[in-house]
């Protein structure tokens, strides 16, 4: 759990996602970012994500779902364009939590 996007990044760079993995790393199959967020915004969270997989720096994809209130077809399309693999909108419930992960879990496996 992270407070901010700035946070996030930290955790994710020092997880098994990295390339210099610290032993005894923390593993993560899924980021959930939630798009307003203080320091660092969700969207600006996932550039830099997406930024350290090319680089290298992170040496695999991070399947990574937007959490959000915006909930228009065009905003859903725009975190999709913006680098997410998926949207979550708010309000949500535990089970629809958990098929968005499913879903985008079992496609990372099919793309491996």
């Amino acid at each position: 759990m992270a407070n901010n996007g700035l946070e996030a990044l930290q955790i994710i760079t020092t997880s098994t996602f990295a390339r210099d993995a610290p032993p005894g790393a923390k593993e993560f199959d899924v980021c959930l970012l939630d798009i307003e967020m203080p320091i660092m915004d969700g969207i600006t969270a996932c550039h830099r994500l997406r930024e350290l997989e090319q680089s290298g720096h992170i040496i695999t994809h991070v399947p990574i779902i937007a959490v959000t209130a915006n909930a228009r077809q065009e905003q859903i399309d725009r975190m999709l364009q913006e680098g997410f693999d998926d949207v979550l909108t708010k309000p949500f419930r535990v089970p629809n939590l958990l098929s968005t992960v499913e879903t985008l879990l079992r496609k990372n496996v099919q793309k491996d």
